[in-house]
């Protein structure tokens, strides 16, 4: 039929009657819907349309009467709300990130290898980041064997190892793990020889750790490298080192003992590699072991330098690592 104004964007929908079976005793009606409140039905008694709110109330799908209905009588209700279904199909590319509710759309909802805020379906790559820059990377990463890297430090500039630097401090993971694999790489930048000595701290403190050094090696010239042995703060791990500008390597594993009488209880031995200045290339294996009591056990490297025939500063830099094992 004719009408005034906008076309309607759907059609009526049949209203929904329940007949319902009074037994003069029971005041409470099951509906088939869902009711927001009185007014949105029509309830008949003997075919006498009910006063709402008064004659009768209802909560969900619950209908209530004031008075029980005498048995026999006609009692229907018809569902009067809604019976004008409106249905708006929205434009393509007209709805906004505001119009939808925060959280709401979950990973449910997300097709199978969707790309992700710049997250490729493959994983991040180089298009989602720039592979010259420099990133930061919180927390902790795993590797297959079940090494956890655990803290790292790389010198962008020369650093002055003429005292004591800590390099890393795992202090705070000592708790999770008793045995730990370390890597240094130092390179001198300037100045002359030098001796290059390691140092391990107690866990939590400024302490150096008193060691039973011995540290042993082979020139490539079929010569022994100059031994290190004794009782010390520092371990020699190099000696005579050239420099500037040749690098050396240390590996290593430290363990963390749990003895009760935490006696010789924590150490750390590895391998080697470095320049001796005059000779030839070294590889050497070191070890040292706690002279005292250590219960805290080892939660600190540094490097410690000697100059040999020069009073320059030397300076260098480090690149260092430490994992936990699992």
């Amino acid at each position: 039929m004719p009408f005034i104004g906008k076309s309607p964007t759907a059609g009526f929908a049949s209203i929904v009657k329940d007949d319902l079976t009074p037994n003069g005793s029971t005041t409470a009606f099951t509906l088939s819907k869902q009711v927001a409140n009185a007014n949105d039905i029509a309830v008949f008694l003997g075919n006498v349309r009910q006063e709402p709110t008064d004659a009768y109330t209802v909560n969900g799908t619950t209908l209530t009467m004031s008075e029980a209905p005498a048995s026999g009588l006609n009692f229907y209700v018809l569902h009067i709300a809604g019976t004008h279904e409106s249905s708006v199909v929205p434009a393509d590319n007209t709805i906004s990130t505001a119009k939808i509710q925060a959280s709401a759309v979950t990973s449910a909802k997300l097709a199978s290898g969707a790309a992700v805020a710049n997250v490729g379906t493959d994983g991040i790559g180089a298009t989602q980041l720039n592979l010259a820059d420099n990133y930061t990377f919180t927390g902790t990463h795993k590797t297959n064997n079940g090494f956890v890297l655990l803290a790292s430090k790389s010198d962008s500039s020369a650093v002055n190892y003429n005292s004591n630097v800590d390099l890393v401090d795992f202090s705070s993971h000592t708790s999770d793990y008793r045995q730990f694999f370390y890597t240094i790489d130092f390179y001198p930048t300037s100045g002359g020889n030098y001796h290059l000595f390691q140092y391990f701290k107690h866990t939590n403190t400024t302490s150096l750790l008193n060691m039973r050094v011995v540290c042993n090696g082979w020139i490539d010239n079929n010569n022994q490298a100059t031994p290190n042995t004794g009782t010390s703060n520092y371990l020699r791990t190099w000696f005579t080192a050239a420099g500037p500008g040749i690098a050396g390597h240390i590996s290593g594993y430290i363990f963390n003992g749990k003895r009760s009488d935490a006696d010789y209880d924590c150490g750390a031995m590895g391998t080697t590699n470095y320049h001796y200045s005059g000779q030839g290339n070294v590889t050497a294996t070191f070890s040292a072991m706690a002279t005292g009591s250590s219960a805290d056990g080892i939660g600190k490297i540094g490097l410690n330098l000697d100059a040999v025939g020069h009073s320059n500063d030397m300076l260098g830099k480090a690149n260092c690592k430490v994992w936990g094992i699992c």
